[in-house]
């Protein structure tokens, strides 16, 4: 929710039957994979975003099921990530629609399967560095997710109040109210990530985007019969660069912790990728509606 507030255009992964090119390909494969349908229906709340071009499932036509493959090409084939070989599930690279099902039922239940889940965001951070995108990741809670950190390097963090929840129009229309405060604040986030800017430019954007938030509350979050009922909160957000293969190193490195020494090699920084990075803002929901504190109002800071 706060990537799609945030970006000025969201790229998502988007399940879709290998060489699909129309229409009626999804529509078969919607009729024959029941997971699929399910998926397709859930996501369907967020149709206006798509239209709207604040959301897509490509690049230039080009989207990152085909990075998610090569990520379970290289688990298979590199000695880096042996420690990952006994969680994948070799049959499905070569049977689509089985693929296509196990994929649709990672993404509604939540991702538990690391056979699916751990190429799924290799390849999302592969396909992230190819194009220049930030990786939105959720506040690291797993153990997986905690090792990431340690191949992080910090760049500048602030809190802003966001929405939390909210229906594709509310959405459409907090970015609209926002506009000049947002687009400020992404380009101050820019320049300090690549180095032209200071991060006090990040957190003055952010001080005039919660200003401006603030001021607006009543309208921005008023019920008109959303089919969800907007709610915001405060978030921190930190911006940090990591290898692009990281998701994979900590999830090797997790997985030889629980199998044991003989398979255990911890990875460092720089142990492989050739120094590349990709970026990625991380997520942390400090309260809604302004329970956290009694207030909605926020700070920010920056490293």
């Amino acid at each position: 929710m706060v990537g799609l507030l945030l970006a000025r255009r969201a790229v998502t992964l988007i399940p879709a039957p290998i060489n699909a090119s129309s229409k009626a390909d999804l529509e078969r494969a919607a009729a024959v994979i029941p997971r699929y349908r399910e998926l397709m229906d859930r996501l369907s709340w967020s149709q206006p975003l798509f239209v709207g071009e604040v959301a897509s499932s490509h690049v230039g036509g080009d989207d990152a099921l085909a990075d998610v493959r090569q990520i379970w090409s290289r688990i298979e084939s590199e000695e880096d990530w042996l420690p990952l070989r006994a969680w994948m599930r070799w049959s499905l690279a070569e049977e689509p629609e089985p693929f296509l099902d196990a994929l649709c039922l990672d993404m509604l239940r939540g991702g538990p399967d690391p056979g699916i889940s751990v190429p799924v965001a290799a390849g999302a951070d592969h396909y992230a560095s190819r194009f220049g995108l930030v990786v939105a990741r959720s506040h690291p809670t797993s153990l997986a997710q905690r090792a990431e950190m340690a191949f992080a390097r910090s760049i500048v963090s602030w809190t802003i109040p966001s929405l939390l929840q909210a229906d594709a129009e509310r959405i459409l229309h907090v970015r609209d109210v926002m506009s000049e405060e947002l687009a400020a604040l992404r380009l101050a986030v820019e320049s300090a990530s690549a180095g032209h800017g200071d991060t006090g430019d990040v957190r003055a954007a952010a001080r005039v985007y919660s200003e401006r938030f603030g001021e607006h509350e009543q309208d921005l979050l008023l019920d008109v019969g959303d089919e969800v009922r907007p709610i915001a909160g405060a978030v921190s957000l930190t911006l940090v660069a990591m290898p692009p293969d990281v998701a994979l190193r900590s999830s090797a490195d997790a997985a030889a912790a629980v199998g044991g020494a003989r398979a255990r090699r911890a990875h460092r920084p720089g142990d492989v990728g050739g120094g590349d990075e990709v970026l990625s803002l991380l997520v942390k929901v400090l309260g809604r509606d302004g329970t956290k504190s009694g207030s909605r109002r926020v700070s920010v800071g920056g490293r």
